[in-house]
């Protein structure tokens, strides 16, 4: 009997080491986790929004309301995967560039900082805006591959699919698909890149300024700032939309 109880609270004794390892390695890993930066920040408190231009958020995502936004005639959304590790709020500048393009504009918050744990979070966000039937869905790194995969199993419902910084995946149509990324990216593998679909290269960016929060490790130095490779991702993407949407 004493040998059964020593043996009960050997095993209790390791699986709570294990459940306490797993508890520190998380709270490790969510306070690692690369942070927006002040432009962002500023962006969030809204002291960057231009007049009659809203910013919400929720325990799931952001949302960029434009200017004079009629939920009965402005039927066209985006939704952005955050790369991995990277805080959502970094992808603020970025985002309300489209908004003032007059885009509702989304950024989901996934489950510790990975898309690829909430890859249907698009699905969520459809769901509560039911007015809007033409959407298009961005990824940002391997975010870039949680937004193919979930595009992929929603063709009909999606009109576009906007990779920044990530190469295809799965096997969404090309037509229907637009990458974009920098000269001076080191993280993203561009021989995976299979050259079917629309690619630009922003001269001098890299693969860190699609959002805001420092340069990623690895990374190469852009010469050019977040504003101006931004500027161009965003003129990139309404030219993208407004082609898509005369189809």
């Amino acid at each position: 009997m004493a040998k059964k109880k020593t043996k009960k609270r050997i095993i209790l004794t390791f699986f709570t080491a294990l459940i306490l390892l797993l508890i520190l390695n998380i709270i490790y890993f969510v306070g690692m986790h690369y942070k927006a930066d002040s432009t962002a920040l500023a962006v969030l408190n809204g002291s960057e929004l231009n007049s009659d231009e809203k910013l919400e958020s929720t325990d799931k995502w952001y949302v960029l309301t434009p200017a004079g936004y009629d939920s009965q005639t402005d039927k066209t959304g985006i939704i952005l995967y955050p790369g991995a590790n990277i805080d959502s709020t970094s992808y603020l500048p970025l985002m309300s560039k489209l908004q003032d393009f007059g885009y509702i504009c989304f950024i989901s918050k996934p489950f510790l900082h990975l898309a690829v744990l909430d890859f249907n979070a698009a699905q969520t966000i459809m769901d509560a805006y039911p007015e809007i039937d033409r959407w298009f869905i961005a990824g940002h790194s391997l975010g870039g591959s949680s937004a193919a995969l979930f595009s992929e199993n929603h063709i009909e419902e999606t009109a576009g699919l906007i990779h920044l910084g990530s190469f295809e995946y799965k096997s969404y149509p090309a037509d229907d698909t637009i990458v974009i990324y920098g000269s001076e990216d080191r993280i993203l593998s561009k021989n995976r890149l299979n050259g079917k679909s629309e690619e630009y290269i922003i001269s001098g960016g890299n693969h860190s300024q699609f959002g805001n929060y420092g340069t990623q490790l690895f990374d190469g130095q852009s010469s050019i700032t977040s504003e101006e490779q931004q500027e161009q991702t965003a003129g990139l993407i309404d030219s993208f939309i407004k082609k898509q949407k005369e189809k």
